[in-house]
């Protein structure tokens, strides 16, 4: 467990996406792609892109 204290950063920002990665976004290995982190980053991007415009 993590014990904050005055001196811990504390994100800075908005949360745009939150996801759990289920068993099917996995390979053989149990492991994440590289791909997928990176799609669901574009999908963020375009929801704030979105809101901009």
């Amino acid at each position: 467990m993590t014990n904050f204290t005055e001196d811990t950063p504390l994100p800075n920002g908005r949360l745009t996406l939150r996801l759990i990665p289920t068993h099917s976004d996995t390979n053989a290995s149990g492991d994440i792609s590289g791909g997928w982190v990176l799609n669901k980053m574009d999908m963020a991007a375009e929801d704030t892109a979105r809101m901009i415009a």
